[in-house]
Order: structure tokens, then sequence, then C-alpha cells
């Protein structure tokens, strides 16, 4: 399992890393309007700007407000020792002044933020209102358990072992696909949500009569 997470970690950090550096501004822009376009279609114009000015709120008082977003661009803006000694500039030192590559480079990566802010918040919508259905979906399957241990019915390993690995790959699937700067259809998030409460039945079905 720490293995299995540290790879998961790797892999979120190069997403990030490749994102910030190579995912032109073009693309985010594209998949911005695509993903709109299907979340208008599914949720409907005005709950999809409810939701979209919760996720935004959520980026001012995380990342705006706090004052690390406004930080961040401090790191790549050249001091007024440096604009005297390379072109003779003084004034004061704004964002309009961040060489191009870098502005751009981080232009993109905070609307990535605010994009992967978004897509949070939907699952956490959808696993509130379906979530609570697991418990029905795990109490149905211990009693199937029970059922078995009373008759020459056994537990299956391999649909305990392979729901079990199944479930990981939905969550671990589900998380490098919200930071990829890729449009999302919203039917994916309450699918996954809904798959998950069927793949908790079958672990409790089939969970073995000696732990």
């Amino acid at each position: 399992m720490p293995k299995s997470i540290l790879i998961g970690a790797l892999v979120i950090v190069l997403e990030f890393i490749v994102g910030a550096l190579i995912v032109p501004a073009r693309l985010i822009t594209w998949c911005n309007e695509k993903e709109t376009a299907w979340l208008v279609d599914f949720y409907g114009a005005r709950l999809t700007s409810e939701m979209r000015n919760q996720a935004n709120a959520w980026f001012q008082r995380l990342f705006v407000d706090s004052g690390i977003m406004n930080y961040s661009y401090l790191f790549v803006v050249p001091t007024k020792e440096e604009l005297l000694y390379q072109a003779n500039i003084v004034n004061t030192v704004s964002r309009t002044g961040l060489p191009g590559f870098a502005k751009g480079r981080l232009d993109v990566f905070w609307i990535e933020i605010q994009q992967i802010i978004e897509r949070l918040l939907h699952i956490a919508v959808w696993f509130i209102t379906i979530a609570p259905l697991w418990f029905w979906h795990a109490w149905d399957g211990w009693q199937a358990r029970n059922v078995k241990k009373h008759t020459f019915a056994y537990q299956s390993p391999f649909l305990h072992t392979y729901s079990l690995m199944a479930s990981g790959a939905i969550w671990t699937g589900l998380i490098i696909a919200v930071m990829l700067p890729l449009p999302i259809h919203p039917a994916i998030y309450p699918g996954c949500t809904i798959l998950q409460g069927i793949l908790v039945g079958l672990i409790a079905a089939n969970l073995p009569k000696r732990i």
C-alpha cells in the first residue's frame, strides 16, 4: 500500500510539472469550453453557474485572498535592481513585467488549479448524494455472506480481490483524470460513485470467512 501511494503521489507531481511546462494555453481554453458545454447540457445553466461560483469562491479564499497566487509570481518577477541593470527601467514591478514564457506557464498552472477545484466540488456533491447508499450495498452483501455461511456456497476470493482492486483503480483513475488538462464529462462522477457502491456490495458478500 505505501508503495502504491508513493507511485500515485509521483504521478500527480509529474502531472503538475508537465502541465506547468508544456501544456499550451489554447489546450486549457479548449478544455474549459468543452467541459462547460457538457456541464450545461448535464446540469443546466443555472446549476452549472452556481457550482462554478462556489468553486471560484473556494479558489479565491484558498489562493488569492491568502496571497499564495501573488507570491508565486514574485519568484520570477525581476527585482528593481535587476531591471535597472538589464534595461535601465525604474517602475513598479507588476505581473505585466514578467517574461512571456514564465507568466504564461504560471497562468496555465493557476487555471489548472481552478479547474481541479471545480472538479473536486463535483465529486464531493455526488459523493454526499450517493455514498449513503453504499451502506445499503454493504448490508446487502453482508447478508448474502451470512446466507453462504449456512449453505454449501463459498465466498469467491476472485471477486473479493478484484473488487478491491477495481475500487482502488476507480478512485486512483478519477484523481488522475481530475488533474489532467482534458475535458471530463460530468456523468463520470455519478457513474463512478454508483459503481463504487456495487463493488462495496461484492467486497462484503465475498469477504473470507476467516480474515
